[in-house]
């Protein structure tokens, strides 16, 4: 697939083993450290855990996750202990380590390897020398079916989708009792030309008319996406301000927990209502920009859980929206 780098020649049987020799016996496991994207975190990374772990019978008490953003509810079930990358390190460490990573992959965030940034953290946390379930390994696990040489079945064998839980949060109780969220932000997908903002903002404004609506705009920036300006007004919430850069997701976690829907540009992020079993609606705009390959990822994740998530070009979202907020 283009974009991708082969992470190195693809052994299924000595993958097998060294996935194996990583959850053996009754000792502690790291799970992690996870640095990239959303999207493929949801999609793949806790699916390929969760599988894993029951083939495997892995207690969740010998597993100890890292990531970033207070998402331990997104692993509810897998691992009894999470580890917060930004109590760790900077935002500035972070994302020197993510372009760090990028220049050597010809572009490509993806941990196709355990690096030097992944050990030293990890010996930051304590945890140096423990037992490795690295990220890397599920891209070279799915680097044949990214590549086009593995039909989806291939992939759904090694997925197992399960539920977030929603975790609780202060934020919660300065909110309304009901509301919708909405977190748009640009990307080649969705950009922000006039029109889309156009969008955006009367979206809002309408919405906002009918019920309370929550925006997710994120102040902290550690990845190359930016946001809509949404203004503030009548029956409009902005929850920004709230968030730390070890808690930005699992605030926006718990918000999403309590909506009665949520719309947004169609992206990693869209992935996390389907697992809080919330309707979700993904815009874009350039349809050649979304990856098809992730298609049967995600319909496998809406089979399984009771969220959806429906796509839409801008212009149809445009016509349906004004009908729906009319």
């Amino acid at each position: 697939m283009s974009g991708y780098v082969t992470p190195g020649l693809w052994d299924e049987a000595e993958l097998a083993r060294e996935i194996e020799a990583a959850v053996a016996g009754d000792g502690p496991v790291v799970v992690g450290p996870w640095l990239s994207e959303v999207g493929f975190e949801l999609l793949y990374w806790i699916p390929f855990v969760a599988a894993i772990c029951q083939r495997h019978a892995v207690d969740p008490a010998r597993l100890t996750v890292v990531s970033r953003g207070g998402v331990a509810s997104w692993y509810a079930g897998l691992a009894d202990q999470y580890v917060e990358i930004f109590d760790h390190c900077t935002a500035d460490d972070f994302r020197l380590a993510g372009e760090g990573r990028q220049q050597r992959q010809a572009g490509s965030q993806k941990q196709f390897h355990v690096d030097d940034f992944d050990l030293a953290l990890l010996d930051r946390m304590g945890l140096g020398g423990v037992r490795l379930l690295h990220p890397s390994l599920m891209y070279r696990a799915f680097h044949p079916y990214f590549a086009g040489h593995r039909p989806q079945a291939f992939l759904r064998e090694h997925l197992k989708f399960t539920s977030a839980t929603a975790p609780d949060h202060p934020i919660l109780a300065e909110l309304p009792a009901s509301y919708a969220v909405v977190k748009f932000y640009t990307r080649p997908s969705f950009p922000a030309d006039a029109a889309n903002r156009a969008l955006v903002e009367g979206y809002v404004r309408r919405l906002a008319e009918q019920q309370p609506v929550v925006v997710l705009d994120h102040p902290h920036a550690v990845d190359d996406h930016g946001h809509f300006s949404i203004a503030p007004g009548p029956n409009v919430h902005h929850v920004g301000k709230a968030m730390t850069l070890a808690d930005n997701l699992g605030l926006q976690t718990a918000v999403l927990s309590r909506a009665s829907m949520f719309t947004g540009t169609y992206g990693g992020f869209c992935y996390l209502p389907m697992r809080l079993a919330k309707p979700a609606i993904g815009l874009m705009s350039q349809s050649d920009q979304v990856l098809g390959v992730h298609g049967a990822a995600l319909f496998g994740m809406s089979e399984a859980l009771d969220g959806s998530l429906t796509l839409l070009q801008a212009d149809a979202f445009r016509h349906f929206s004004n009908l729906w907020t009319a």
